[in-house]
């Protein structure tokens, strides 16, 4: 059976999962998500999940790798250009 929940969207674009579903999932302070935008939709899966299951394309090898590369400059304080995207 689905869990259904409504939730909003912050001011600051962030949204905040249940209880419930966070715990059910595993959905831990510091666990990475890959984040799926497909035809108005949107899925969240664990990343260590989907590499341990050899699910992940050189594609997104090479995303990851840069993300981690770039982590420090994405998450320079006092950078706040990010705020509006």
């Amino acid at each position: 059976m689905s869990d259904v929940a409504i939730v909003t969207v912050s001011e600051r674009g962030q949204l905040v999962l249940p209880k419930k579903t966070r715990e059910k999932l595993g959905f831990v302070r510091g666990v990475r998500l890959m984040m799926v935008e497909e035809k108005g939709r949107v899925t969240f899966s664990k990343l260590d999940d989907i590499i341990k299951a050899g699910a992940i394309t050189e594609g997104l090898e090479t995303f990851i790798a840069s993300e981690k590369t770039l982590r420090k400059e994405w998450g320079y304080k006092g950078d706040d250009v990010w705020d509006e995207l």
